[in-house]
């Protein structure tokens, strides 16, 4: 082996003791990385068939420093030492002309990714640029086989590694060579060392507390990923404790916990797996059935090693479902309105969390609150509760509090000589049964329906004078609410602008706008200086100039206004010019 530059490829790696790798956008594929190692027995031959070109950092090899080491082209595989003694195995390329090298880690106690970092943790290995066989033998060098070219023929495999019951090892396979062709691995002494023929069994078994539709599984080992049935047969049936199948709930998905996620196959083994229900399983004690999967064996670990078909599991309870469902009843009043609420059904559950809109107490956590509501209409209450577990559910509700009252009205503000006043009802509430009118000339209308009224006032040709006119509304509960308002009843709408005037502050004629205009609408009045700079300009007839321009006094003279409005007597635009002096 010698160094040289990579190229990397990201493929997706799929195993199953015949291992072949495929292309997968944003996946890295299986085995490629020391978290990812293949697990191995050595009772079991393996064989890869390809080898994706691919690269990830740098290594230390003890003893060998007068090149890089990199994990090129890799395939990292893990095994657990059961008895202690020696190991062979052979590393067979498809192409004998293809240089392979090996190392072995004991990463027992540590994380993998120290491979790369701590040289304490290599037990041996093989750098040998020369083709061929590689592996570990009796007659192999007792030293690890530094990095050559392949003139120097240095031998390709070493001594035998001494493994330690109870050590977890990981074995990395360095193909430097880029033909991407594959290579077998086989194991002679110390093989069965490698080799877990122990029985894999449930040692527990859970409903979920909070989701009545899942139960969590937990296995004594780690088990295939690959041998877990997703969907359609699985291995697992709920019996009661007669050992009778239940024909509902029934499981309808198997999800190994760490086996996939999102679009990459991301691990080999798993000691949990999640059942998944096609409803909640009601309160009570249930048994889980091993039976075979669609696959025609029931779950097997690593070394093929299956769970017992038949075999019950130990007894699980389910808890009750909880519910946040609550209802209520209203007593209403016209200050304030009593909202009684109360959970339809409290199994399970040992706290509660009430909180509520509109309202100065926000929250509350007994079982059955009374709430005042001084705000009507739309009052959103939510509850959560949660059981022992903490387990918690929400329930949201909107309460209508129907005995909004508000009186309104719209009305004739300004009421010009010889014209009608109107008066529109704006009242809000769901039940009003009354309207009281008083209209300030002595008229006076009591009515079960909302009406609009027309209203004739006295001119006063002399001065404007103002009327008071109210309205008192009443609802189904006998509730009341009253509003008055003033209109003004004017002695002249002939609208015009002065010819002159004098702000000087005496009160009289301080101002210039355009007098009268009650009844003009989308008004626009402005003012012109000699120069003919606009000084002043305004869509509200009551705001008026002041004979100031940007704070500051202007100067006597003429000033030339404009006045543009909408006649509705009329029915058609106006547009008026003319001049007014400025006298100081």
């Amino acid at each position: 082996m010698i160094t040289r530059n990579y190229v990397t490829l990201i493929l997706l790696f799929f195993f199953s003791y015949h291992v072949t790798a495929q292309n997968s956008s944003g996946c890295i594929a299986l085995g490629q990385l020391p978290e990812t190692a293949l697990p191995i027995c050595g009772n079991t031959g393996l064989n890869q068939s390809s080898v994706p070109i691919f690269v990830s950092s740098n290594l230390v090899v003890p003893g060998c420093n007068s090149v890089d080491y990199s994990d090129k082209n890799p395939f990292w595989y893990k095994f657990t030492c059961y008895v202690s003694g020696p190991l062979s195995f052979t590393i067979t390329p498809n192409n004998l002309s293809d240089d392979y090298d090996w190392q072995l880690y004991d990463v027992t106690g540590h994380n993998v990714r120290d491979v790369f970092t701590d040289p304490s943790l290599v037990v041996t290995g093989n750098w040998s640029g020369s083709s061929g066989p590689t592996g570990a033998s009796a007659s192999g060098v007792n030293y690890i086989q530094c990095a050559s070219v392949p003139s120097d023929n240095a031998p390709t495999f070493s001594q035998m590694p001494q493994l330690i019951q109870g050590h977890n090892y990981i074995l990395l396979v360095s193909h430097y060579s880029d033909s991407q062709s594959g290579y077998s691995i086989s194991f002679g002494t110390g093989k069965d060392n490698i080799t877990d023929n122990s029985i894999p069994v449930v040692i527990n078994v859970n409903a979920d507390n909070c989701n009545g539709k899942i139960i969590g599984v937990k296995f004594n080992k780690k088990i295939m990923c690959k041998s877990i049935t997703k969907t359609g047969a699985l291995e697992f049936d709920i019996t009661n404790l007669s050992g009778i199948t239940l024909n509902s709930p029934t499981a309808i998905r198997l999800t190994g916990n760490g086996c996939e996620s999102g679009n990459c196959f991301t691990g080999f083994d798993t000691d949990s797996i999640t059942i998944i229900l096609d409803s909640d399983l009601p309160p009570g004690t249930y048994k889980l059935k091993i039976k075979n999967g669609t696959d025609g064996n029931t779950l097997l670990d690593n070394c093929g090693n299956s769970i017992t078909a038949g075999t019950f599991t130990m007894p699980f309870s389910s808890v009750p479902k909880m519910s946040a469902e609550f209802n209520y009843s209203i007593k209403y009043g016209c200050d304030q309105d009593t909202v009684s609420y109360f959970i339809i059904d409290t199994t399970a559950i040992i706290n509660y969390l009430w909180t509520f809109d509109n309202h100065s107490i926000q929250h509350s956590t007994i079982p059955d609150p009374i709430v005042y509501y001084s705000v009507f209409g739309n009052n959103i209450t939510t509850l959560e509760v949660s059981n022992q577990y903490n387990c918690k559910v929400i329930f949201k509700d909107t309460v209508y509090l129907y005995n909004i009252l508000k009186a309104a009205f719209e009305a004739t503000m300004f009421v010009c000589p010889n014209d009608s006043a109107l008066f529109k009802d704006k009242s809000v509430g769901d039940s009003i049964v009354s309207w009281n009118w008083t209209f300030g000339n002595g008229n006076t209308i009591s009515e079960n329906s909302s009406q609009t009224h027309v209203q004739f006032y006295e001119d006063n040709p002399f001065s404007n004078y103002q009327v008071p006119v109210s309205l008192s509304i009443e609802n189904n509960l006998g509730c009341t609410d009253f509003t008055t308002a003033n209109i003004t009843i004017v002695k002249n709408c002939y609208i015009a602008v002065p010819s002159a005037f004098t702000p000087n502050g005496d009160g009289l004629n301080d101002y210039l706008y355009p007098l009268n205009a009650y009844k003009a609408k989308d008004l626009k009045f402005s003012v012109y200086s000699r120069f003919g700079n606009r000084v002043f300009y305004t869509e509200d007839w009551t705001k008026k100039w002041d004979g100031k321009i940007k704070g500051r006094e202007a100067d006597s003279g003429a000033y030339v206004w404009v006045l543009q409005y909408f006649d509705s007597d009329k029915n058609k635009k106006v547009e008026l010019k003319g001049s007014s002096v400025l006298l100081r």
